[in-house]
């Protein structure tokens, strides 16, 4: 090479090398222009330019270029082109690829809110959930929960965007019902343990059942004929051998429901060790004295159907009343259902409400109200109530209108988050499907009553029906399968008693804050409340003993309870058609 030569003709395979020897120098010698070269490429910026070299890769082609500036004198005139920090743009490198990854991610977790509503989602989760507990085989279901995870990933690598978002849920759905059961699958062994009462103490004559639980989280259920006065959180010593550890495959989801265990200890030798303490003992103590100081003051069932009307309870009904209430279709009266926790949270709120803001009302009727759930014992009805009631609360202090259907499914799911065995629960089966009744399916008939009736007491009456009716449509198939009886007055009761509850729950309470402030003074306001309640007793007692007043079949197979709800989905939508409502209305 001469040193005539341009520098652009010094190509070499994988790089340009531009020689800037100035044109008046072209009579320099080659070695000359190759010694400035050869400055230039110094050991000081060796390290910069095989740099250089890698980072100015280009990943598309694979091919390099590096552009050297500088030869003869100006090497010592003119600075090199300054070279990047390799540590910058490796960290510049590194960072483009995290914004691209969280990109993905948040593109990836907008996928639910774009494609489908929370409510569905939640449905989705509790599906995932039932369908986890259900299943008694381990292996299927986190096998279940893989496949349903690899399609996940398959839908989200191939941007189908709403199945990814359904198997996921599905997925962590599943893998969360397995871990549940693992947490709580260890049970007490025989021997003598230290526990404590984990549950409200239930009386059914003589025979008394209440859940423990050790220091170690392990769990039975206690059955004994022991006359000690026993209380949530008292601490026990219970000895026992093996023959008196029982399981019993009639009452196991029943026991799972209410004591997330199903082995049975069949009347150990207790000690009392230590009374329990805390906030809910405290309200589990004055629930009892509330109730003793109820039932002392109206005689006999009525004394027992007023405490259930304002704390709820079968405990101390005669067995013939018991069965009346049955056959009448009234149970739900004192078992404190959501009719009586919705009159209690309007009428708090709008109370609270006269004296203080909107959201000191808000604070303080969620407050009373989970005093209220604890106090009736935290049953699935009353939970689910106070849940809705709850979000109904923080719907008002917000100034928001919310589809109520978003609170029966955030309940329902707030529920089996906490125990999943829940649905397993007759309770929670009747008062979700009761809900869901009234809704759907009672909703659309009482805008047709408000559009063609004009009478406030018939408008009252009609409402009443229909919420009965409604009710115990969607509640049928369940009461078939759970039960095989189903009473067929119980339209006419309910639309005798209901009008007349709120009523009677004040009269009560007003009576009962007399007898706290001076016993004289209770008996007196009871006389107030007595007629009522009397009036409700004859009612149960009129209905529940005539022999038509029920249908016994034999106890149906889920499938047969499936079909049923087909039919009763399908009557639901010829409603709401009628009345130019969609079924389903997903709003967000």
């Amino acid at each position: 090479m001469g040193g005539g030569k341009s520098g652009n003709d010094n190509i070499g395979l994988d790089f340009l090398l531009v020689s800037n020897c100035p044109n008046g120098n072209h009579s320099k010698s080659q070695n000359a222009c190759n010694s400035n070269i050869s400055k230039f490429f110094g050991i000081s910026h060796l390290f910069e330019i095989i740099s250089s070299f890698i980072l100015m890769l280009d990943e598309k082609k694979f091919a390099v270029k590096i552009l050297l500036v500088g030869t003869g004198g100006l090497v010592a005139k003119q600075p090199l082109i300054p070279t990047p920090n390799p540590r910058t743009l490796l960290s510049g490198r590194k960072n483009a690829k995290k914004f691209k990854a969280m990109t993905i991610i948040k593109n990836i977790s907008e996928w639910p809110k774009q494609f489908l509503p929370p409510t569905v989602i939640l449905v989705i989760f509790i599906a995932g959930v039932a369908l986890g507990v259900v299943l008694s085989s381990w292996l299927f279901v986190l096998g279940l929960a893989a496949v349903s995870a690899v399609f996940s990933l398959f839908s989200a690598v191939n941007q189908k965007k709403l199945f990814f978002v359904l198997f996921l849920v599905f997925a962590l759905a599943l893998l969360y019902a397995s871990f549940f059961k693992y947490l709580y699958s260890s049970s007490l062994s025989s021997g003598c343990e230290f526990v404590r009462i984990d549950s409200d103490v239930k009386s059914a004559g003589q025979l008394v059942r209440f859940g423990v639980v050790d220091q170690s989280g392990r769990r039975a259920v206690v059955e004994t004929n022991s006359n000690l006065n026993f209380g949530y959180k008292d601490k026990l010593k219970l000895c026992f051998d093996s023959e008196q550890i029982k399981n019993q495959p009639a009452l196991s989801r029943y026991l799972l429901s209410q004591y997330k265990s199903d082995l049975i200890i069949e009347n150990p030798k207790i000690e009392f060790e230590e009374r329990g303490r805390g906030a809910v003992r405290f309200l589990y103590d004055l629930t009892d004295e509330f109730s003793q100081k109820i039932t002392s003051l109206f005689p006999g069932d009525e004394g027992v159907l007023s405490k259930g009307l304002l704390l709820g309870g079968t405990e101390g009904f005669s067995s013939s009343f018991k069965d009346h209430l049955k056959i009448s279709g009234t149970s739900h009266l004192v078992a404190v259902s959501g009719y009586n926790v919705s009159i209690m949270t309007v009428v708090l709120f709008e109370f609270f409400r006269l004296i203080w803001s909107r959201r000191a009302a808000f604070v303080l009727s969620g407050l009373l109200l989970v005093v209220f759930c604890l106090m009736t014992g935290g049953s699935a009805s009353v939970v689910r109530a106070s849940i809705m009631g709850g979000l109904f609360l923080a719907q008002k202090a917000l100034g928001r209108a919310t589809p109520i259907y978003h609170f029966l499914v955030s309940a329902a799911f707030f529920m089996m988050l906490q125990n999943p065995y829940v649905i397993y629960d007759l309770g929670f089966q009747l008062s979700f499907a009761a809900m869901a009744g009234l809704i759907y399916l009672g909703s659309p008939i009482e805008k047709l009553i408000e559009a063609k009736v004009s009478q406030e007491a018939v408008k009252t009456i009609l409402k009443v029906l229909t919420e009965t009716i409604s009710a115990q449509i969607f509640a049928l198939p369940i009461l078939l399968s759970g039960f095989g009886v189903v009473s067929i007055v119980s339209p006419i009761t309910n639309v005798l008693i209901l009008p007349f509850v709120p009523l009677a729950m004040l009269l009560i309470f007003i009576a009962l804050v007399g007898a706290l402030v001076w016993p004289l003074l209770g008996i007196f306001l009871a006389g107030i409340a007595a007629p009522l309640i009397e009036y409700f007793t004859a009612v149960i007692n009129f209905f529940g003993s005539l022999k038509f007043a029920k249908i016994s079949v034999s106890v149906m197979n889920w499938w047969w309870a499936g079909i049923i709800y087909v039919f009763i989905l399908l009557l639901t939508a010829w409603v709401r058609k009628i009345n130019k409502e969609r079924f389903v209305n997903f709003c967000l």
